[in-house]
């Protein structure tokens, strides 16, 4: 009967051990929607696939070596009865055996979303492989070795380690892999920009379930771990649960006083930290206990994030701070709030800690260093990084040649956007969220082809108007032109009529005196007295009409020779300082009128080659606008032309103490038609007209600087030496 009653409890045993182990398979469930979630949508395929193959190496790396190296005797380096383990094997060793499989699993798939976005398929493979044939079943035989038969034959449990389900074994030993992984491959392209947003997953629902599922499966993980069903599952299972609902609580709190809002993301991973810190222990201690362990082991996880960040360590799914730090916290706990009695190690509290310390420390130094190091060398021949454009296009596409729905749509909006062809519409998946994108784009580019077909038209219509325009703006200058001219004509017939004047009257005078002269000399009256008087008259008015002759003589040659280079656009030589002052002459009878002041300042010699119309046109138009807008309200104004000559160019600066140009009207005195002078007639300051002769004629540039009550000042710049156009 006892015999049959030990078999009854044998097999309720293994019962119970696959439960938990199809459970905690489970969790590559979990781990699968919580890193595809936390990926782009770009990436998820391949995080997927990862999480399926490591799996599958693992099991084939476990099952042919990994078993025997982590269970045999100290005198062996591996139990040769464990290799390729067969069906004719007991069926305890074989539950135990598929239950180490999974742990050797899930330690070897938590590196995946650390490593997600940016890792080539085939190096990611060869970290796997290398912590499920290696890191893993070593130090498993240190910590775990003798469990199955009940015995403490690893040199870490004979010292008094204890991890009852893996806080350091599985979770320390992934998470460290994981940290020297990252830091070899390097963060994600844009991840530590400063001018560019977190990278944010693709579905957090779909992280938010795998999470749910992973604490599903760690009452399997930690349950488990007993080997055997009991009175204390219920509170192992109790203990694991309350360190989660803490850990997430935690993190939870911590992010909305500090963000205002809370942190989805750290939340989900708060209560994963909980998880992981109270596996070690979660046999051994009280349920206020777990809470505290949960609840420090969100704060925990959120001061390891802030590290990481610190040294722009790209952790994609926080996996060294939850599996890792967690793992040495979950490890310390045991020291910290688990029973003795249930430990049963004879240890201290100084000495339990002792050994727990010593634990997490041979953990992350045989974890963490030869990975680094095997990384850095095998990357000479394996690469372990894709390259950046397959990095930006996805791995989804560069790894697998997957695609997506999202891919072909934002693929087709690219051909669209490189061809310029907008035409043609994208395809439409029918009852997807992206098949009612792609149609509300199409119906966006319907409109958008209508609109573009309308403004081809408008372009059309408004380039007839715009040459309408031009012809106006051309038939406007010239009427401007000869308004000018016109006043100039009447200004300079103004000013040429006062010496002929003068010259009419000594004529008469002279003419006067000859009759009477006559007179005197017919009547026998004339004295010499007479004939002196009338040479010195005669003298004196014939130089009066040599002095206004030659006045009225001069003002008719400036004018023709302005007004002749001004209706040319021919080069010539000229001498610039003569030619201003010409310029300067021809404006005499507006300057006079008006009391303005016209200063010249230019050294003498400076020999040009260029168009002198140009620049008549543009002083003369300076000059007008200074008489007629500047100076207003009857302030006699000052105007100084200074010229140089610098290297090949000459600078010219044009400047006035009127009343200024505005801000706002500053910027836009060159443009076309533009006016400050509205509803006077004309067509207002006309620099447009001097900004084409400036740049297009003379091959300058001008500036202006003004400040409205002092004044306005004009740089113009040219070749001095303008070659003559054919």
């Amino acid at each position: 009967m006892d015999v049959e009653l030990a078999k009854v409890i044998e097999l309720q045993n293994i019962m119970w051990l696959l439960i938990a182990t199809g459970s905690v398979l489970f969790m590559q469930a979990g781990f699968c929607f919580l890193e595809a979630g936390s990926v782009r949508s770009k990436n998820s395929i391949n995080v997927a696939v990862k999480n399926f193959c490591d799996f599958c190496l693992s099991s084939g790396t476990f099952w042919i070596a990994g078993f025997a190296i982590m269970y045999s005797n100290s005198q062996q380096a591996s139990n040769y009865d464990y290799f390729f383990l067969a069906a004719t094997d007991s069926p305890k060793l074989l539950a135990f055996f598929v239950f180490q499989l999974v742990f050797c699993g899930t330690a070897s798939t938590i590196m995946s979303g650390a490593v997600a976005e940016r890792t080539t398929f085939v190096g990611y493979l060869t970290i796997a492989f290398f912590v499920s044939g290696v890191l893993y079943p070593v130090f498993g035989r240190w910590a775990w070795n003798g469990s199955f038969e009940g015995l403490n034959l690893g040199w870490l449990n004979q010292q008094g380690f204890v991890d009852f389900a893996g806080s350091s074994v599985v979770h320390s030993v992934a998470g460290w892999t994981s940290l020297a992984a990252v830091m070899v491959i390097g963060p994600r392209i844009g991840r530590f920009c400063q001018e560019s947003r977190p990278i944010q997953g693709h579905n957090i629902p779909m992280a938010t379930v795998g999470t749910i599922i992973l604490w599903f499966g760690w009452f399997g993980f930690n349950g488990g771990s007993n080997l055997k069903i009991d009175d204390t599952i219920p509170s192992i299972i109790l203990n694991t649960n309350l360190s989660a609902s803490f850990g997430a609580i935690s993190v939870l709190l911590l992010t909305w006083y500090k963000n205002k809002k809370p942190d989805v993301p750290h939340v989900l991973n708060g209560a994963l930290a909980g998880l992981v810190s109270i596996t070690a222990s979660c046999n051994s201690v009280e349920p206020f206990h777990a809470v505290l362990i949960g609840l420090l082991g969100g704060v925990i996880y959120l001061f390891s994030v802030r590290v990481l960040e610190h040294f722009k360590i790209d952790d994609v799914v926080k996996a060294a701070p939850v599996h890792a730090v967690c793992g040495v916290w979950g490890t310390l706990c045991v020291a910290f709030f688990g029973n003795p009695d249930i430990l049963n190690t004879g240890l201290s509290f100084p000495e339990q800690l002792w050994v727990q310390t010593l634990g997490v420390v041979v953990c992350f130094v045989w974890a963490f260093i030869p990975t680094y190091l095997f990384l850095k060398f095998i990357q000479r021949w394996i690469p372990l990084r894709v390259k950046p454009e397959d990095e930006i296009r996805g791995l989804n596409t560069s790894e697998h040649n997957a695609h997506t729905e999202v891919l072909e749509l934002l693929q087709a909006m690219e051909r669209q956007k490189s061809e310029t062809d907008f035409s043609k519409s994208v395809h439409v998946e029918p009852h997807t969220e992206v098949g009612q994108i792609a149609s509300e784009y199409n119906r966006v580019l319907a409109v958008a082809h209508s609109e573009m077909a309308n403004a081809k038209q408008a372009n059309i219509e408004l380039m007839a108007s715009f040459k309408e325009l031009q012809e106006a703006q051309k038939q406007l200058v010239e009427s401007e032109k000869m308004a000018s001219l016109g006043g100039l004509v009447a200004g300079i017939a103004h000013e040429i009529n006062t010496p002929l004047g003068v010259s009419v009257t000594a004529t008469s005078y002279l003419e006067k005196e000859i009759k009477i002269l006559e007179s005197l000399y017919k009547q026998g009256e004339l004295t010499e007295e007479d004939v002196e008087k009338f040479i010195l008259g005669a003298n004196e008015g014939i130089s009066i009409i040599l002095m206004n002759l030659t006045r009225a003589t001069e003002l008719v040659k400036s004018f023709k020779k302005v007004s002749v280079d001004q209706s040319s656009d021919k080069c010539r030589e000229f001498d610039l300082k003569e030619y201003i002052e010409e310029i300067i002459l021809s404006l005499k009878p507006q300057l006079r009128t008006s009391q303005h002041t016209v200063n010249v300042v230019c050294p003498d010699g400076i020999k040009m080659r260029s168009h002198p119309g140009a620049l008549s046109q543009i002083l003369t138009c300076f000059i007008m606008n200074s008489i007629h807008h500047g100076f207003e309200g009857g302030k006699v104004g000052e105007i100084m032309i200074k010229a140089q000559l610098s290297g090949n160019y000459v600078e010219l600066i044009y400047c006035d103490n009127g009343q200024g140009i505005n801000p706002e009207n500053l910027q836009q005195i060159f443009e076309p038609f533009y006016t400050t002078k509205r509803g006077k007639g004309g067509s207002g300051l006309g620099l447009h007209i001097v900004f084409n002769l400036v740049t297009q004629t003379l091959n300058g540039t001008i500036n202006c600087q003004s400040q409205p009550g002092q004044g306005t000042e004009f740089t113009i710049q040219f070749p001095a030496i303008l070659e003559a156009e054919s």
